[in-house]
C-alpha cells in the first residue's frame, strides 16, 4: 500500500473512499469491500482518504482514535486499500471551503468515483454534503449498517471498548481488537515486583484495565498474556501505557513489535497504596487469567 501524504501526487485515477475511518469496523469493512469490486473490475487502485489528527481532536475534544496510526493503515491495508491519502489536518484544512475542498484535494487525486457514508459532510463547518460532491463527482452512498438494530459505528465502537465488553466489540469489528507497538525499556516496575512486562508506549489508548489476551510474536508464537492497560498503579504517567505480561515466557524483546489481541476484560485499573496489596492483587488476576485460557482451550 503506497501512502501519501498530498493529494498532488503522479499517482492519480482510482476509486476513492473518503471518512475518518476510525477501527475500520464492519460498516467500513463493507463499504472498502463494494469499492474493491469496482476497482478491480475497472483495473485502477482503490484509494482511501483520512484525516490525522482526527478532526475531533484538532477542535479540542477529548477523542481517542480506536486504533493507532500504524494499525489503522496495517488494517486498510489487509482489507484491500491500494493507495492512502494522510491529509494532515491543521487549521488550514480546518478553514477550507466545500468547494476549496473539492478543488484543492479532490480534483488532483481524479478519482472515477467517490465513496462515503450518508452521514458524510466536509469543508468549513461541515457544511459539504453528497449531495454538493455529486455536482463534480460519481458518488457512491453507503447506508449506515447495523447489527441487532444498533448502528455500527466508531463512537458506539469506543463506548464498547470503555465497557469492556469485548465479544460485542469483536461482531462490530468483524475481527478481536487488538493493539501493536513497539518495545520500549520503562521503569522496570513489573520486573521488580516480579512481573516483567514488554511495554508498549502510545499517546493514549481507548480501553483501559486488566485483560486476558494474546501477545503475537514477530515469529509468530502466540503467548498467552496477562495485560494491564491505562496507567501506572502507582505514579501517573504521562502518556498510554501497555505492559504485557507473557505466561511462561522469558527472552529479550526490545525493540520487537508486538501484536497484542485481547479476548476478556478482568477488571478495572486501580491504584495502590502499598506494593504488597498490588502483588496480592496480580497474582489473584494471572490465575482468573490462566483459568480463561485453560476453559478456552477445553
Amino acid at each position: 500500500m503506497n501512502i501519501f501524504q498530498t493529494p498532488h501526487q503522479k499517482f492519480s485515477g482510482c476509486h476513492l473512499l473518503i471518512g475518518n475511518f476510525d477501527g475500520v469496523h464492519l460498516g467500513h469493512q463493507k463499504l472498502i469491500t463494494e469499492a474493491k469490486k469496482q476497482a478491480i473490475k475497472d483495473n485502477i487502485p482503490l484509494a482511501c482518504l483520512i484525516f490525522r489528527p482526527h478532526p475531533k481532536q484538532f477542535f479540542g475534544s477529548s477523542h481517542i482514535p480506536i486504533q493507532t496510526f500504524y494499525d489503522q493503515c496495517l488494517t486498510l491495508k489487509a482489507y484491500g486499500i491500494d493507495q492512502l491519502y494522510v491529509i494532515n489536518f491543521n487549521e488550514k484544512t480546518a478553514q477550507l471551503l466545500p468547494e476549496q475542498f473539492i478543488s484543492d484535494v479532490l480534483k488532483p487525486i481524479k478519482p472515477k468515483t467517490i465513496y462515503v457514508g450518508e452521514d458524510f459532510h466536509f469543508g468549513k463547518h461541515r457544511a459539504g454534503n453528497t449531495n454538493l460532491l455529486a455536482k463534480t463527482f460519481h458518488v457512491i452512498v453507503s447506508r449506515l449498517h447495523t447489527i441487532q438494530d444498533m448502528k455500527i459505528s466508531s463512537s458506539y465502537c469506543r463506548e464498547l471498548l470503555n465497557t469492556g465488553d469485548l465479544p460485542t466489540l469483536e461482531k462490530h469489528l468483524a475481527r478481536p481488537f487488538h493493539i501493536s507497538g513497539i518495545v520500549r525499556k520503562g521503569q522496570q516496575l513489573g520486573r521488580q515486583l516480579g512481573y516483567p512486562t514488554a511495554n508498549l508506549h502510545a499517546d493514549s489508548h481507548p480501553l483501559a484495565g486488566i485483560y486476558a489476551a494474546t501477545t503475537i510474536l514477530p515469529d509468530r508464537r502466540f503467548i498467552p498474556s496477562a495485560i494491564s492497560i491505562g496507567y501506572r498503579p502507582f505514579k501517573p504517567i504521562d502518556h498510554g501505557l501497555l505492559e504485557s505480561f507473557l505466561i511462561d515466557f522469558n527472552e529479550n524483546l526490545y525493540g520487537k513489535r508486538l501484536h497484542v489481541v485481547f479476548h476478556k476484560k478482568i477488571r478495572d485499573q486501580q491504584t495502590f497504596n502499598e506494593k504488597d496489596a498490588l502483588i496480592h492483587q496480580m497474582d489473584h488476576d494471572l490465575e482468573e487469567i490462566k483459568k480463561f485460557f485453560r476453559e478456552k482451550n477445553t
